[in-house]
């Protein structure tokens, strides 16, 4: 097939139904990674999906990879944020969602967007700022970073089905600051699955199998 271009590089893996009004889901990568991480999944996901992994335009300050968002080391020893890079990372996705919806003719109304880690945090962002963008979203390993959510929970969220966990073990982003998330959900009703597994910061066996059945429950 012909890759187009957009304002992110990506790898795509057209669903086994074709490319046009199929259900797509996009792919965001974590920090210091890049777009083959999570897409090495991509084999394993319900075939009846397109699926696209983007990649990061922020590069790292060493090693290869890249990020979202840069990290720097506070006083305390803490991770500081670049806010900044943080929402004009959210203002790109969304545009390359926006671009690649229209240019493939994908099924809009069935959006699917997976994210780990900085990617995770990100989905949060995406998903509650535009909720009639997404349907399915699966955030694992991130939390709610409150300087790139919407000022007022106030949209309409009925449409959104959220798949999202967090391992008991992670001293990336605490297991404590992963439980909010499952709080917020739940006060804004939004339909929600939230579970714990034991491990560190990163995607348990155990969690990828619910997360593919969880998958295949809605294609």
């Amino acid at each position: 097939m012909e890759k187009k271009d957009f304002n992110l590089d990506y790898n795509i893996r057209p669903s086994s139904l074709g490319l046009e009004n199929s259900k797509v889901i996009y792919l965001i990568h974590g920090y210091g990674a890049d777009k083959n991480d999570l897409f090495s999944f991509a084999n394993y996901l319900p075939k009846e999906l397109t699926v696209i992994a983007m990649q990061a335009t922020f590069t790292m300050p060493f090693g290869e990879g890249g990020a979202w968002y840069s990290l720097e080391l506070g006083p305390n020893g803490e991770h500081l944020s670049n806010i900044e890079q943080a929402k004009q990372s959210v203002q790109e996705i969304s545009k390359f969602i926006d671009a690649s919806i229209s240019s493939y003719g994908f099924d809009k109304d069935n959006v699917f967007v997976l994210g780990f880690s900085q990617g995770a945090i990100l989905s949060y962002s995406l998903a509650l700022n535009n909720p009639e963008k997404f349907k399915y979203v699966l955030p694992l390993s991130g939390f709610i970073m409150n300087e790139i959510m919407p000022e007022s929970f106030d949209k309409d969220y009925s449409n959104l089905d959220f798949y999202s966990a967090h391992g008991t073990m992670d001293g990336v982003i605490s297991i404590e600051r992963g439980r909010t998330v499952s709080a917020l959900l739940k006060k804004l009703d939004i339909k929600h699955i939230y579970h714990e597994f034991p491990a560190a910061h990163s995607i348990a066996q155990k969690e990828f199998e619910e997360v593919v059945a969880w998958l295949g429950e809605r294609v």
